[in-house]
């Protein structure tokens, strides 16, 4: 399960800390989260910059994982991390919660 949405302030401001320089979109640009729900409770987040005309767009799942995946596939440290996580939360008898029904909740 994928979501996408606007970056808060505060997380901006984070990333800017962690970056050691500030996020600066282009005038017409926009900076996004996007997340992939591994298991209820465990998500992967990305931060995109994207069209400033989308913000307030709700985008289907499929839509939001598009550009989930794109990214993953741009930034493989991505796919490394989401496989540490996931080998993390395997249950024994090898089901993993992501094989279960749940939500993405925020």
């Amino acid at each position: 399960m994928y979501r996408i949405r606007l970056v808060s302030s505060a997380e901006r401001r984070q990333l800017e800390i962690f970056q050691g320089k500030p996020l600066r979109p282009d005038p017409d640009q926009a900076v996004f989260t996007v997340m992939k729900q591994l298991a209820p409770g465990v998500r992967m987040r990305a931060t995109v910059i994207g069209p400033r005309e989308s913000i307030g767009e709700e985008l289907t799942d499929a839509e939001a994982g598009s550009i989930y995946e794109s990214y993953a596939d741009l930034h493989p440290e991505m796919r490394r991390r989401e496989a540490m996580l996931r080998d993390t939360y395997v249950r024994p008898g090898g089901a993993s919660p992501d094989q279960q029904s749940g939500g993405l909740a925020e």
